[in-house]
């Protein structure tokens, strides 16, 4: 228990992050491992190969873009990844890091 406010889906921040701290004007999006090809799943079997490379570039750019407009407008943005947040522990630590800083 960290004891930090936050809201679910920031609407009127571009690119809709999914957590928004506001008292420490951070941003965060949680990003699926696997569609964002992080690397510590295999590619999506349903998905030619070519394609989830331009998807993965795509995505990657969005995001590098949100987090340079969020940026600009004082707010930290910060990207997690669903394997992130399987031990709990070490989400706490990440979390405990980026709301000190």
């Amino acid at each position: 228990e960290l004891g930090l406010r936050f809201r679910l889906g920031g609407r009127g921040l571009p690119g809709a992050p999914h957590l928004v701290f506001p008292a420490h004007a951070l941003a965060l999006f949680v990003c699926d491992c696997a569609a964002y090809g992080h690397g510590c799943q295999p590619p999506r079997v349903e998905h030619p190969k070519g394609y989830f490379e331009i998807q993965r570039r795509l995505r990657r750019s969005d995001l590098s873009i949100y987090q340079h407009v969020l940026g600009h407008r004082g707010w930290r943005a910060h990207v997690i990844f669903d394997c992130a947040t399987t031990d709990r522990r070490s989400l706490e630590d990440e979390l405990r890091t980026l709301t000190q800083g």
